[in-house]
């Protein structure tokens, strides 16, 4: 491993220079550190340099399993940004829950290092993530999201680039009402929304679950290897499945309602149906003191 710092070696400087155009201004503000190895060199603010030293130790681990994986190679050195404020790294980010992504046209992952050290993130996972975007996108620059987004979960086994906040599957709760989103809308983008970003994350990585489950891995790597080869998606697509996307995303929906009841839903909503539950008697029990008052006036009157 070689550690080299900021200034030491010319090489280093025309990193920084490198680093400093293709960073968004807003987290130019303060003098960043440097640390390189042979396989990847690190950008971080001041005062998280051991963290640093532990990013590049499981970067050189996670890229050679990544690697391993897919039966690719990454033969570019990646430029990794550590901003340690979370509101510094957000307004670099593309979507408020978002901690980490990557820009693979640019040989760079920039990740929010103070949400991923803290749990339920994990540092390892997050960066498995974010490398496999950088080596999809290598062999394969024009793979769609919903593909490149479910297979770099399938690899990390987390959604870890961002931060999910509903207590409930977004995915179940589609499934059973209808409202799953198409996967030819989620080609070339995520929805906005909170929920239907979350949606197309769960999605994503559901169907790829489901391939490989059904199909097995090396379908899947097939699929990827005739897209590397410069055949469109749609065609690799039915040339390894012998089924369009169209008619897999139908057998896709069906294996998760086989899965997935309405005592699921109302599991899920357990809390919810409780509370409204005993909001419902209070308002029974209000009633009915209402009436006993009204019985006993009546009976006064009688009297």
């Amino acid at each position: 491993m070689i550690n080299r710092r900021l200034n030491n070696t010319f090489f280093n400087v025309i990193s920084i220079i490198v680093l400093f155009f293709i960073l968004p201004g807003q987290i130019r503000a303060e003098r960043p550190e440097v640390f390189e190895t042979n396989e990847v060199l690190i950008l971080f603010e001041p005062g998280i340099g051991e963290g640093a030293e532990n990013v590049a130790q499981i970067f050189t681990e996670i890229k050679v399993k990544t690697e391993a994986l897919f039966g690719w190679t990454y033969n570019q050195k990646p430029f990794i940004v550590l901003i340690n404020n979370r509101d510094r790294f957000l307004k670099t980010a593309d979507h408020p829950i978002t901690i980490a992504y990557a820009i693979p046209n640019r040989n760079l992952i920039a990740i929010d290092y103070s949400k991923v050290v803290t749990t339920p993130f994990s540092l390892e996972t997050t960066l498995t993530h974010e490398f496999c975007h950088l080596l999809l996108h290598d062999h394969i620059p024009n793979i769609p999201r919903w593909l490149d987004e479910g297979l770099c979960q399938w690899a990390s086994g987390g959604f870890d680039e961002i931060i999910y906040n509903l207590r409930q599957s977004a995915l179940n709760q589609a499934s059973l009402t209808g409202n799953l989103i198409p996967f030819e809308s989620l080609s070339s983008g995520f929805p906005r929304s909170e929920r239907d970003r979350i949606l197309a994350y769960e999605q994503s990585k559901s169907f790829i679950t489901y391939l490989v489950r059904h199909f097995g891995e090396n379908k899947i790597l097939e699929l990827l290897d005739q897209m590397a080869q410069g055949e469109i998606f749609s065609e690799a697509f039915y040339n390894v499945y012998r089924k369009s996307l169209d008619q897999m995303e139908i057998s896709w929906k069906e294996s998760i309602r086989k899965d997935l009841t309405w005592f699921t839903y109302f599991s899920n909503h357990l809390y919810e149906l409780l509370f409204v539950a005993g909001a419902f008697l209070t308002i029974i029990g209000f009633l009915k003191l209402i009436r006993k008052k009204h019985q006993y006036k009546d009976d006064d009157f009688d009297e």
